[in-house]
């Protein structure tokens, strides 16, 4: 009689011969997450952490309910979160920070954490403390056999109190020659075994039943399995069921078969711990394809998966295996049945193949590849004529900025205020100088008298600032708005100094308004301080925002237009600038308008009557309108003339009045004295 594993395989093989073998699992529930990398059950709990939100999420693993949202930085630091591991009912988290030396970029500041955890199924921390780690690389796994636990750094390390740290001993998979690669079926199956920079080393690992251990080797697509000083190998790179293509995770389901995530497919394939390949899973259950099955975890039958590129947390139940209903994919193509040709695998794979390595297997970088995050597009359709590659849609890719495979080329790198150096290898791979690299497609933003290039300044700050390249600007991975490489106004005014940040208008608020509301540094003329008028996206400068001012320019004696006059700035807008200047200290409203009307000066009434109004218990009517708490010109006059005469007086003439007499004046003559106030001051107050 077969057993269960023996039936299953046979009806596997049976399915095999007419289309790919499909798992047909139910999909218990999905968790929107954004960029999850990591994943960990413990505790009961299932554990997640987001590169963008830099945050730990607790989830409970049988509905997918948040639990707890904190943020990481409160109990690991600075650094991003690049591995959970659950050993022996502790959760442990190694974070990685990437820092700056005088000249490069240096290697990470790792972290190793082990986390004191609340009641079971709470998804609380209660403390953490920090382990003491061998080595300087990035943590890639850790797990537990008996009272040793494996690290998994750069090296594979054992240590039997989190203190003290050995080598393993476990040899790279290149070493390990006992595979047969059957390249007559598959002529890719020892493709991988032949680079040479492939040394064979691993990032996941587990232990399975009878004390046996299994490492995974994602470059080779290899899993090594040790007992006791033997060490078999099984696993051939490739694109068709069974095969390993980017193999990222692994798992074991239900103590009988192992469970390996891979990007390249975006599906899980499913194995016998003897390497015998058994079916695939999607994120249906089926074979829909996932974004990026980046880390998975198991429980049972039940399989965990952190899909980054989704931004979700997928849980799904696989069936027993002799419950196990073999479902297809119709292919008439069995024999050259490619995974990979799917169009779902196809349209994200040049960031994929990038993103393989740089999310954590070898750098960790996954803040650059967040596609809901602001970073320079990769999937932008570039329609001129340009020396630069792109997909074959004309699409924009990684590799069109970069080089990987190429000689690094000698160019210039320039400094945020402008100091340039000419080095033998540009760095970051760049196919070009930074300023020769943007405008080869963005040729339009170097315009002369039309972008900040050229500007040469000594000032704005103690030294000369010259600007010369995109990059004091723009950064084009995880940048803020418009790719700046930070928030404004502190990148302006690292350069324009505090002086120039507006004291009068506001900045922040609904509206966001902040100094490229009103300036642009690219489309706009220099001689007009770069403003914001003359861009295609907005009606103006100040009337993009005061929309309901603008009908009424040229129609008052304020908002007048004058032909003659040379003026800096848009001339429809000009007229604004005349009182206002958003970058001066607010002065009062009646100090401006005796600027032009001086004859007025010895009839200036800037009464504060808040104090007044407060003595007397009454209440100022919310309609009058007033300058911090004083009378001024605009309590009576508008100056944008809005609904009113040619004296612009405001419509609430009975509530001036009546704020008038309530504080300081008789109410009789009100009337009159409010007619002709500017004839004569009256002089005569009432007394209360």
């Amino acid at each position: 009689m077969l057993d269960r594993l023996a039936l299953h395989k046979l009806l596997v093989i049976t399915a095999f011969f007419s289309c790919a073998p499909v798992f047909g699992a139910s999909v218990l529930f999905q968790t929107d997450i954004p960029g999850p990398n990591a994943i960990a059950l413990c505790g009961k709990t299932l554990w997640i952490s987001s590169v963008p939100t830099k945050e730990l999420r607790a989830l409970d693993p049988s509905t997918g309910k948040t639990l707890e949202k904190m943020s990481s930085e409160r109990f690991f630091g600075l650094g991003q979160i690049t591995a959970l591991a659950c050993v022996r009912d502790q959760l442990f988290v190694s974070t990685a920070v990437k820092f700056r030396g005088t000249e490069k970029l240096k290697e990470y500041e790792i972290g190793l954490f082990k986390a004191a955890l609340g009641p079971p199924g709470t998804g609380k921390i209660t403390g953490v403390e920090s382990v003491r780690l061998p080595g300087k690389s990035l943590v890639q796994d850790l797990f537990a056999v008996g009272s040793k636990t494996y690290l998994i750094q750069g090296n594979i390390f054992v240590s039997t109190d989190l203190k003290q740290w050995k080598e393993a001993g476990v040899p790279d998979s290149a070493k390990i020659k006992n595979i047969k690669f059957d390249t007559e079926k598959n002529p890719f199956a020892d493709w991988q075994e032949s680079f040479f920079v492939f040394e064979g080393r691993y990032t996941k690992g587990l232990q399975l039943k009878d004390g046996k251990l299994a490492f995974l080797d994602p470059f080779r697509g290899n899993v090594v399995i040790q007992e006791d000083k033997n060490y078999i190998k099984w696993g051939h790179w490739g694109m068709r069921p069974g095969n390993l293509m980017f193999s990222k995770s692994i798992t074991p389901l239900d103590g009988l078969r192992l469970a390996i995530s891979d990007v390249g497919t975006k599906l899980i394939s499913i194995f016998s711990e003897n390497g015998d390949f058994l079916e695939l899973v999607g994120k249906d259950g089926k074979l829909a394809r996932f974004g990026y099955p980046m880390s998975i975890q198991s429980q049972g039958n039940s399989l965990f998966v952190a899909d980054f590129l989704d931004n979700k947390v997928f849980a799904l139940s696989a069936p027993p295996l002799d419950k196990v209903e073999i479902e297809t994919e119709p292919d008439n193509d069995f024999l050259q049945h490619n995974l990979f040709r799917h169009p779902d695998n196809q349209k994200t794979y040049a960031m994929v193949r990038c993103l393989n390595c740089h999310d954590g297997t070898e750098r960790f970088s996954l803040e650059k590849f967040q596609l809901d995050r602001t970073h320079h597009p990769i999937d932008v359709e570039v329609k001129k004529k340009i020396d630069l590659p792109l997909t074959e849609d004309h699409k924009v890719s990684c590799f069109t900025c970069h080089q990987a495979h190429h000689k690094r080329l000698s160019g210039v790198v320039t400094g945020h205020f402008g100091d340039q150096k000419k080095l033998a290898e540009i760095p970051h791979m760049l196919r070009r100088s930074d300023k020769d690299l943007c405008l080869t497609c963005h040729e339009e933003k170097a315009l002369k008298d039309e972008s900040h290039f050229g500007i040469k300044s000594k000032k704005m700050q103690k030294f000369t600032i010259d600007v010369r390249s995109c990059f004091q600007c723009h950064q084009m991975h995880s940048g803020e708005k418009h790719l700046l490489s930070g928030k404004v106004p502190d990148l302006c005014i690292s350069c324009h100094t505090k002086e120039r940040i507006p004291k009068s208008h506001p900045l922040g608020g609904e509206q966001d308004v902040s100094c490229i509301s009103c300036h642009t540094t690219h489309g706009a003329k220099k001689s007009e301080h770069f403003a914001r008028h003359k861009t295609k996206d907005l009606e103006g400068a100040c009337l993009s925002c005061h929309k309901d001012r603008k009908p009424l320019v040229g129609t008052i004696e304020h908002l007048k237009l004058d032909p003659k006059k040379k003026i800096l700035w848009n001339q429809q807008e000009a007229v604004c600038l005349t009182c206002h200047d958003p970058h001066k200290e607010k002065q009062s409203t009646s100090k401006a308008c005796l600027v032009c009307h001086e004859k007025q000066q010895d009839r200036s009434h800037d009464k504060n009557i808040a104090p007044l109004f407060a003595r007397l218990g009454l209440e100022i009517p919310k309609e009058i309108h007033l300058d911090q708490g004083k009378i001024s010109c605009a309590t009576c006059h508008d100056p944008h003339g809005i609904g009113t005469d040619k004296k612009l007086l405001r419509k609430q003439r009975e509530i001036i009045i009546q704020v008038c007499s309530g504080a300081c004046h008789e109410p009789k003559g009100m009337e009159e004295r409010f007619d002709k106030y500017h004839d004569k001051q009256g002089k005569s107050r009432g007394k209360r």
